[in-house]
């Protein structure tokens, strides 16, 4: 009982997070129609992050590979990004990932610079936090 309570706990936190993480950065412009959307990935982690991959809404995949505690990747362009995405790596041998539940009702980034910024709760679990850059 105890761990599916932690593990309902750590669903809503990162639930909450991801939501969050939608919600603060209310100063980005959003559209239904984007044109060009350069996204790069922040490891704030504090730890390497390894083959570091990231599913867009048009499920396209792009590879960041391994990314050093405290550095940004180069950007990448993708034809749709939405505040967050569906992120997988590798830290000291645990797979970490962000599973996106669905984008219903999420509107699209404008055409522009955008870095995910990747962190880790208490608890370990990855999340997801946009800047427009």
């Amino acid at each position: 009982m105890s761990k599916m309570l932690h593990f309902c706990f750590t669903l809503i936190l990162i639930s909450s997070l991801s939501f969050c993480a939608g919600g603060i950065a209310t100063e980005i412009p959003y559209t239904k129609n984007p044109q060009e959307v350069l996204i790069r990935l922040s490891n704030q982690t504090g730890v390497k992050l390894n083959n570091v991959l990231v599913e867009f809404p048009d499920r396209s995949l792009i590879n960041y590979g391994d990314i050093n505690p405290n550095t940004n990747t180069g950007y990448h362009a993708v034809k749709k990004a939405h505040s967050y995405a569906y992120v997988e790596a590798w830290a000291k041998g645990k797979r970490l990932v962000i599973q996106p539940f669905d984008y219903m009702g999420e509107p699209f980034l404008l055409k522009g610079k955008y870095t995910y910024a990747l962190k880790l709760t208490p608890q370990g679990q990855l999340f997801i936090y946009l800047h427009r850059d």
